[in-house]
């Protein structure tokens, strides 16, 4: 039976494609004479081989020399999977690099659910709502929106229905018993591991410890000019916050005995999550400015959306690259990266006091490395924007209120006045930082803050 039928089914559980009918093995172009009737037969084995018939075209390309092409575009499906009806037996097949496949029972999985218009996080587990608690999920909603998560909130974001929840639910419960739902971390020194964790439980649980590890194992560098001290550290925490996030949000959770997995190295950290594209493609291969962002789990990204976590509009990749350049401007060199495969996706993000070049996901830096100044006491300062006008929610309101007053007031004080968890104090202060409205001043044990703007009329919620 030909090969190409195998594409065929390929192609229309994936993103699409086009066969060229018309060329010899060695690439030399044959052509097509009779167009007739090889379109015909190309009709009648895709009916005949191919269940569901996805939606195909034929159509005629001269080429150089004349000889004419038959080239065969098949569309992406909307029914999957395609099954490839030959060899005796029935067969789905998905594209990888250049080559068509037999789907995995993952992959089929999926695209049994996305035939359907579903997805692993919508579907309705086994699990009743009244017997987990949602304590970080509903303490980060009530901070980003001021309002209290209900049971009529839980159904109409999707996380139950019923009273029964559903997977994306169980991953946000407090202990979920989700397998996959795990976080493993490693520091390394050259080839040995010299920091290890391993954590279980709900997303956001994974998401604050992931944070939290990259934090305790990196460095921040201080550099001072006119009398001003200002933070240098390894990592933008915004970016890494972004990677971080993005990684539980487009994971696939089909894959058994997966996880997300932070490693930090020496000049750089790598966010790697189970599962490639969606579409099957490359990502280092694309424009990350204009990829098209497609949701595999659009329950928990929504979910993330609603607590402040993510934006709607799918702009996590360029995010984390436009954070690292407004943390240090000369981020020649230390710009992240992003690979995928179909096993994995990946996000580099270069150590900023580190030297520049590119990284192999070998480990190996293959570009110079000059070390420099910028991370060791240079004398180049990084300039904070300020303006008067900053957009500010409530909570960064609150916090700017206490800074005015008590500038060297600890994270755990600042939480305890501002009645806000110490984790989401955090991460306003560096969201503060970003936009310019504080400045941290001295050592991170006897330092202080200083507010860089006089008022805040504006709101952005």
């Amino acid at each position: 039976m030909e090969n190409w039928l195998k594409s065929v089914s390929a192609f229309a559980n994936g993103t699409g494609g086009t066969l060229v009918f018309g060329t010899a093995e060695d690439g030399t172009v044959a052509g097509v004479k009779d167009m007739e009737t090889a379109s015909e037969v190309i009709r009648l084995k895709i009916e005949e081989c191919i269940v569901p018939p996805p939606e195909v075209r034929l159509k005629v390309k001269r080429a150089e020399n004349g000889k004419r092409l038959l080239l065969l575009e098949v569309t992406a499906g909307r029914e999957t999977p395609y099954y490839y009806m030959g060899d005796g037996r029935a067969e789905v097949f998905v594209r990888a690099e250049k080559a068509s496949i037999p789907a995995s029972a993952q992959e089929l999985k999926s695209l049994i659910l996305k035939g359907r218009y579903l997805s692993y996080d919508t579907q309705v587990s086994g699990y009743d709502f009244k017997d987990f608690t949602f304590t970080e999920l509903c303490v980060a909603y009530q901070e980003w929106t001021g309002d209290r998560m209900n049971e009529r909130k839980f159904e109409s974001f999707g996380l139950m229905k019923s009273g029964k929840l559903t997977y994306a639910g169980l991953l946000f419960a407090d202990a979920s018993p989700v397998p996959n739902s795990r976080l493993v971390c490693s520091r390394w020194k050259g080839k040995e591991r010299t920091e290890s964790a391993e954590y279980r439980g709900g997303l956001i649980y994974l998401i604050n410890k992931g944070i939290w590890f990259v934090r305790s194992n990196t460095k921040i560098l201080w550099r001072e000019e006119n009398g001003r001290k200002t933070e240098l550290p390894d990592y933008d925490s915004g970016s890494v916050f972004e990677a971080v996030v993005n990684a539980f949000a487009h994971r696939d959770y089909f894959i058994r005995g997966s996880e997300v997995r932070i490693d930090i190295f020496e000049e750089y950290l790598t966010v790697c999550s189970p599962g490639g594209m969606p579409d099957g493609e490359q990502i280092q291969k694309k424009d990350t400015d204009t990829v098209l962002s497609v949701r595999r789990n659009p329950v928990i990204a929504d979910m993330f959306y609603q607590i402040g976590y993510m934006k709607r509009q799918g702009t996590g990749l360029r995010n984390i690259r436009s954070l690292c350049e407004e943390t240090k401007g000369d981020t020649c060199g230390r710009t992240p990266e992003f690979y995928s495969d179909k096993g994995q996706f990946t996000v580099v993000l270069k150590n900023l006091n580190s030297g520049g070049g590119n990284i192999d996901m070998d480990g190996d830096r293959n570009a110079d490395t000059d070390g420099g100044e910028d991370g060791n006491g240079g004398n180049k300062a990084v300039k904070p924007e300020t303006s008067p006008e900053v957009l500010l929610n409530e909570n960064e309101k609150r916090i700017l209120a206490i800074l005015k007053e008590q500038p060297a007031v600890s994270t755990d004080n600042l939480s305890r006045e501002s009645k806000i968890a110490k984790r989401t104090v955090e991460r306003i202060l560096q969201g503060l930082k970003k936009k310019g409205a504080v400045v941290r001043e001295g050592s991170r044990r006897s330092g202080s803050w200083k507010v860089m703007i006089s008022y805040c009329e504006r709101n952005e919620q």
